[in-house]
């Protein structure tokens, strides 16, 4: 892209520990964009203080001063009902969110850009009131939200164009590649099928509380442990929330230490204000660590089975490791004489830090092209009935190339790019099954591809009802049923009946998943042939009350420079 560029789309990687940004450059390179820091990647903290806010590494070394003013981790509990007052503001993870999103743009605008269109990552096991909440995130930093996009699918993007763009006129093989994808706070891991079509998710799978902060948490755990026995004395840290805070710091520096040294000496501060070292070993942290790895392993190996019965295809080409917790020596080695093997195949890290939010930025300028390209390619044939649609094809593909600043060719490449994704959990509704006892149906089932929709008929269980219940649940279960109390619910409708129904009368349900994993809910009476819309809300998404109150909190906020 110019610098003339009319439209430019940003790739946002919304991390749980580190967040970046990224677009597509002049030469069609991916840019990674540096904070007003000058950092690549952004600490997902935040710290309120009198008059305004610091964000980033700013916020870390802040924290340990007022830690009851600091937060991060705040991913985590996106999609929830977690509310926190700062500053005698009442915050919501959305809210926070987009302190660490406007951090991010301030540096872009610093670097010359004018951020608006974006693309926003989320992990894939992320449910749909999670990504309402990541999305509105970003509208509540004044940005157009474009898509959220799974993490590791924009990772295997940003791969897969690579590959494209390094193939010298060759024909490209389809290739299945595994993304192990272990960041700050999340985990996913995702088969994909990279090949001259576009990228295609076979499946995908991981656990969102399932991160660094928790290898984090194991070695402040084993510091802590040596510390007492070494000084009784010492106290108990943890019921100290300035100590607590300064061990976040603390802890992250010995981790990355260990990453270089097989011995680390951390330095302590105790409760009474004396200060301890405590020595620790690769091997120590490693041991202590290793259960989290192995739940890493049984996702891989679960994905690489689920992969190959889906597509009957054995070979694995590529197992990529993204996510900066992948720097850790144990992951890399444990992966290698887990699957270098079995796999024949290398695995190998991948821009870490950087992937997702390329990809992501990848994705939104394809996103962006093909959108246009079909709103110009219709207004053209609507204007010109009588004209051929191949000439009004080539004359659309020049209106947007010339809106992008992008050879013709290129056009060609995004409008016919394929990416396809997979539902991240099954979706269901509660019905009673023949013993009478409320089931959750899927409608959606975990690994289909998206977009899909279902329909199902279900009777009315007793005559002349006013209203008919829809309660939505997400689930873990590849199946048509699930047990509710291994369902999580993601909200209620309220169907108006039409009056007189019989008990048994047929009511159709329509579930239909977009890509980016919006759910949309509708019904009809099949007695009176009547199609009625549902009015759906998703638990733990903010009301237009509390978002309009989070908008003046956060436009109020000054950021420090």
């Amino acid at each position: 892209m110019s610098e003339n560029t009319k439209i430019k789309v940003y790739g946002i990687d919304l991390g749980t520990t580190y967040s970046a940004i990224s677009h597509v450059g002049d030469s069609g390179n991916v840019e990674i964009i540096n904070n007003p820091d000058g950092g690549s990647i952004t600490a997902s903290a935040v710290f309120f203080e009198d008059g305004g806010i610091v964000v980033g590494e700013g916020a870390k070394e802040s924290a340990y001063t007022d830690p009851d003013n600091f937060v991060h981790l705040i991913k985590r509990e996106m999609g929830t009902t977690w509310r926190k007052t700062f500053l005698d503001k009442e915050h919501s993870p959305e809210s926070i969110s987009s302190l660490i999103l406007k951090y991010m743009v301030k540096g872009a605008e610093m670097s010359g850009h004018e951020v608006k269109d974006v693309v926003i990552t989320c992990p894939a096991y992320f449910n749909e009131a999670e990504r309402m909440a990541t999305k509105a995130a970003g509208e509540l930093a004044k940005l157009n939200v474009l898509a959220v996009v799974d993490e590791p699918i924009a990772a295997a993007i940003s791969y897969g164009m690579g590959i494209a763009g390094n193939d010298q006129g060759e024909t490209l093989e389809t290739r299945q590649i595994i993304v192990y994808d272990l960041g700050g706070g999340t985990f996913d891991v995702t088969v994909v099928e990279i090949s001259p079509r576009g990228v295609k998710v076979i499946c995908s799978d991981g656990d969102h509380k399932l991160g660094g902060a928790d290898w984090d948490a194991a070695l402040r755990d084993l510091l802590l442990e040596k510390l007492l026995i070494e000084n009784p004395e010492a106290g108990d840290l943890m019921a100290d929330s300035e100590t607590r805070a300064a061990l976040i710091t603390t802890v992250e520096k010995t981790k990355m230490s260990l990453s270089q040294k097989e011995t680390a000496t951390a330095r302590i501060t105790c409760c009474d204000g004396s200060k301890s070292k405590v020595s620790v070993t690769r091997e120590e942290f490693n041991e202590a660590t290793q259960p989290l790895l192995n739940r890493t392993i049984e996702f891989t190996d679960a994905m690489i089975a689920m992969a190959r019965e889906k597509t009957g295809v054995e070979k694995i080409d590529e197992f990529l490791l993204v996510g900066g917790s992948t720097y850790m020596p144990q992951v890399m080695e444990m992966v290698n004489s887990r699957y270098k093997d079995t796999l024949r195949v290398e695995p190998k890290l991948y821009e870490p830090n950087h992937a997702v939010s390329k990809g992501a930025a990848l994705y939104g300028n394809n996103k962006a092209i093909r959108d246009l390209y079909e709103k110009v390619l219709k207004d053209l044939k609507e204007a010109n009935p009588d004209t051929p649609t191949g000439k009004l094809e080539d004359e659309a593909n020049k209106k947007v190339a010339d809106e992008f600043s992008l050879a013709p060719e290129t056009i060609d490449t995004a409008v016919n790019t394929e990416m396809i994704t997979v539902a991240s959990k099954s979706i269901g509704i509660r019905v009673k099954n023949k013993e009478g006892i409320f089931v959750c149906y899927n409608l959606i089932e975990k690994q289909n591809e998206v977009p899909c929709n279902n329909t199902q008929t279900f009777p009315v269980s007793a005559a002349n009802a006013a209203t008919l219940p829809l309660i939505v649940y997400s689930n873990n279960i590849v199946g048509k049923q699930a047990d509710l109390d291994c369902c999580l619910e993601l909200g209620k409708a309220t169907m108006e009946l039409t009056p007189g129904l019989p008990a048994g009368a047929p009511i159709e349900v329509t579930f239909a998943l977009d890509p980016e994993g919006r759910l949309e809910l509708t019904a009809r009476d099949v007695t009176n042939d009547k199609k009625i819309v549902v009015p759906f809300q998703v638990e733990g998404v903010l009301s237009e009350e509390e978002r309009k109150k989070l908008e003046e909190v956060v436009a109020d906020l000054e950021m420090a420079d």
